[in-house]
């Protein structure tokens, strides 16, 4: 895939993860009951620090996908990164499903993590082909 094809990928992720957090920040309990979650008195789960600091985590990874946005190459680490946490939101959200603590609309937001990081992988094992001597334009 070419680097103009990775870049507008991670732009996207970047621009999911922000609209994401900021639906969940700025509009917490509509967010909430839009996605069959319990309202929340206060717009917030009952702690708020955790609340606030995962949607904070979640801002920064789209910060971060921004940036290899912009350098793919060069942000590798980052994409990296993004790789792993898409992964464990997935993960988590999954089993959270399953077991009945979450809805399923969010468990589909938690499935197009999985798919970014399908592709945050393939861009990982073709910059390591191109690294190793092969074309990055393919």
């Amino acid at each position: 895939m070419s680097r103009q094809n990775w870049q507008l990928i991670f732009l996207v992720g970047a621009v999911f993860n922000l609209l994401v957090a900021g639906a969940f920040v700025l509009f917490p309990t509509a967010t909430l009951q839009l996605l069959g979650f319990a309202a929340i008195e206060g717009g917030v789960p009952a702690n708020p620090v955790w609340y606030g600091l995962f949607w904070w985590l979640v801002t920064v990874f789209g910060i971060g996908y921004y940036m290899v946005s912009r350098d793919p190459v060069g942000n590798r680490g980052i994409a990296f990164m993004g790789f792993v946490g898409k992964v464990g939101v997935w993960v988590i959200a999954t089993v959270l499903w399953v077991r009945g603590d979450v809805p399923i609309l969010f468990e589909l937001i938690a499935v197009g993590d999985l798919l970014f990081s399908l592709l945050f992988l393939w861009f990982l094992r073709q910059d390591s082909s191109a690294r190793a001597g092969a074309s990055f334009a393919h």
